[in-house]
């Protein structure tokens, strides 16, 4: 994950066909018709997002990966950095909220979904009969109160509903003036159960599913429990899925609920890492530890996108850390998986997936800290002491027969890579007098490499000169292992927005690894910079977190060296501004 420096909006430079493709109307006719019960989640939609300006994009869509890491030099590395756009990254700068920085379209991605846009299109002129979108909910609510509190009586999401009201409405408000009262207003009252209502709590979950999900796969969607999972963790998603609502007045109305749904989360005595507290809470199952690990990892990112700027650093100085402590209290057993798991051993086993996804992202958290805010890492390689996860199409699968197939469809040797640890895989990333290669899954699931990178980048915002030939060799090897990846890893967009049937195919965010790669590579490049040069772009961008920055300068400095080697000049008198 990444964390924006600022929260600049994005200006008028969007096309007016984005506009009108991200109007309402037009999206509930895209949505597909739901199925099984209506409590259970679905599956996401496709995305449509405006990229950043095509204007403020410098180099050519189509991407040249470099030589062969073999012979990478300078030369290549800054030619490598010519043709990279940094779409995604200039993006995450820009900020905007969670839903345009994450539900972010490269250009490249927005022209395949513009050629393939029929296929997207219901196949006959009537719409999904019985979907709820957003302006059926609207006009919903003029409905009589008598009315919509019966159909609250029968609705099985009312005892969670009932539980958040009495969680925020017994919570003391603080107003302006610093002083708390026990008493809220009867607007405060009437606002908080419009929101968190069992209808509403319905749809925004469903945003939630199709949203936001595949961006951080953590919560396993086939045995996920509303009535059992903790009140909070219903909360927190519930505002995920205003956040990224086509509707920017549910932005509005979940962002009064932040600060306070932070803080009930943390004032449970586990997190809040307060021994006292903690002596005095009774033992907490590892499950319930895990729901607590989820729904504090969900709030640190809805704050460091959508809040204050108090709330953010908050989250970072304070929230973040006591997070990565209690973390650190959960292992991962990753028992072998069977054949024919019982019902007993597969909970056990998806129970365990759901602790290593929790603990990769939360890692993934902590590196964005370090790349957009330069704050010393929280989580070190050594606490990378378990298994990649399995991909994401065996991880959303119901049970233990089906995920043995999934198994054997995307990856049969991937239980045999399982046994080796992340932390080992960067030593082995970065061993200088290693063999040049390194044994990788045929196909490296996109998350995967997004965390090797992450642990690349990591090094990159630290560098000296005894690590640069470590990070030089880890960023060579991590492209050939991405490259191997392809086409699970590819560019093209055809295994992100395939169809409406399996829009399932997304890979979230993690699919601009490639990005990242760069990145680091740039940060690598500095290191062979004359002492001036490197003074003024470490000044510039590096060391204060700020990506752009860093980004305009090198796209500057990588022209000019490619316009030298061109004429035979090695050696080109660039500057950074």
């Amino acid at each position: 994950m990444s964390s924006p420096a600022g929260g600049t909006e994005l200006g008028a430079d969007y096309t007016d066909w984005n506009e009108e493709i991200m109007s309402l109307g037009f999206l509930d006719s895209l949505l597909p018709e739901p199925t099984g019960p209506a409590m259970a989640p679905r599956d996401a939609t496709p995305i449509l997002q405006p990229a950043i300006p095509i204007s403020l994009v410098a180099g050519d869509s189509v991407k040249d990966y470099g030589a062969d890491p073999q012979g990478s030099s300078v030369v290549t590395g800054w030619h490598v950095l010519s043709k990279e756009s940094f779409e995604f990254l200039l993006n995450f700068e820009m900020g905007g909220g969670i839903n345009r920085v994450f539900n972010f379209m490269t250009s490249l991605e927005q022209n395949y979904q513009i050629l393939n846009f029929e296929s997207l299109l219901p196949s006959t002129n009537s719409l999904y009969d019985g979907l709820l979108t957003d302006r059926d909910f609207w006009k919903s609510r003029e409905s009589s109160s008598s009315t919509k509190t019966v159909e609250w009586l029968f609705d099985p999401l009312l005892p969670q509903a009932k539980a958040i009201w009495e969680k925020l409405l017994k919570k003391p408000q603080a107003h302006e003036n610093g002083i708390l009262f026990d008493d809220h207003d009867l607007n405060f009252n009437d606002r908080c159960i419009e929101f968190f209502n069992p209808r509403n709590l319905r749809r925004l979950l469903d945003l939630y599913w199709k949203r936001w999900h595949t961006h951080c796969p953590i919560i396993h969607e086939s045995s996920f429990d509303l009535s059992q999972v903790p009140t909070d963790m219903v909360m927190v998603l519930s505002l995920l899925g205003a956040f990224v609502s086509f509707d920017k007045q549910e932005a509005v109305k979940a962002r009064q609920w932040l600060d306070a749904t932070e803080s009930l989360l943390f004032s449970t005595p586990w997190l809040s890492r307060h021994d006292f507290a903690r002596q005095m809470e009774p033992p907490l199952t590892r499950e319930t530890k895990l729901r607590l690990m989820q729904t504090a990892l969900l709030v640190c990112v809805l704050q460091t996108w959508e809040g204050t700027e108090s709330s953010r650093s908050r989250i970072r100085e304070l929230r973040y850390p006591h997070l990565v402590q209690a973390s650190r209290e959960v292992d991962c057993l990753y028992p072998d998986i069977e054949h024919k798991m019982s019902l007993h051993s597969w909970k056990e086993f998806i129970l365990d997936e759901q602790v290593i996804r929790t603990k990769s992202f939360i890692f993934l958290l902590d590196s964005a800290f370090s790349i957009f805010h330069n704050m010393p890492p929280h989580i070190t390689v050594s606490d990378l002491a378990f298994p990649f996860p399995y991909p994401d199409p065996c991880f959303r699968v119901h049970n233990g027969e089906a995920f043995w197939k999934a198994v054997q469809q995307h990856s049969p040797d991937y239980p045999k890579i399982r046994r080796t640890h992340i932390c080992d895989a960067v030593k082995m990333l970065c061993d200088t007098e290693a063999l040049n290669t390194l044994s990788c899954p045929p196909e490296m699931p996109a998350l995967n490499g997004f965390i090797l990178i992450s642990v690349c980048q990591e090094m990159s915002c630290f560098l000296s000169p005894t690590t640069v030939a470590s990070l030089r060799r880890s960023l060579d090897r991590w492209l050939r292992m991405w490259k191997s990846g392809c086409p699970f890893n590819s560019h093209s967009s055809s295994e992100i927005y395939s169809s409406l049937d399996q829009p399932s195919a997304s890979t979230g965010f993690t699919r601009h690894s490639y990005e990242y790669y760069c990145l680091a590579l740039a940060k690598l490049e500095i290191m062979g910079k004359s002492p001036e040069q490197r003074h003024i772009l470490l000044a510039n961008g590096l060391r204060k977190g700020n990506v752009k920055d860093l980004i305009w300068n090198l796209k500057r400095m990588s022209s000019a060296y490619v316009d030298y080697s061109a004429t035979g000049d090695s050696h080109p008198q660039t500057t950074a501004d």
